[in-house]
């Protein structure tokens, strides 16, 4: 068994505490192994685009619905990450002021 990484522990983290949860295992059917609804799901979904500073809905509720592991979540984290990675920086430009 590979060592989770920090990506990996902190959603777990965060997955147990906004769920009421101990001991998940990254496979677990979040809805079938611990009767979580779609309203929890989403909640934790929030949660994730919070703690890691992603933009909202950038954690797609409905894949997390189709597939509630932690090991969906922290794929979503990363894609999420990485899509914010590689988006230009926005440069505010100057307001022009009409007299």
């Amino acid at each position: 068994m590979s060592a989770m990484t920090d990506i990996e522990t902190k959603v777990r983290a965060i997955v147990e505490d906004d769920l009421g949860l101990r001991d998940v295992r990254p496979g677990d059917d979040l809805v079938g192994d611990h009767g979580v609804d779609e309203l929890s799901l989403m909640g934790v979904a929030m949660r994730l685009e919070e703690e890691f500073g992603l933009d909202e809905r950038s954690v797609s509720e409905e894949a997390l619905i189709f597939e509630s592991t932690v090991t969906k979540c922290v794929e979503l984290v990363t894609q999420a990450s990485r899509s914010r990675e590689s988006e230009p920086a926005q440069v505010m430009q100057p307001m022009m002021l009409r007299a």
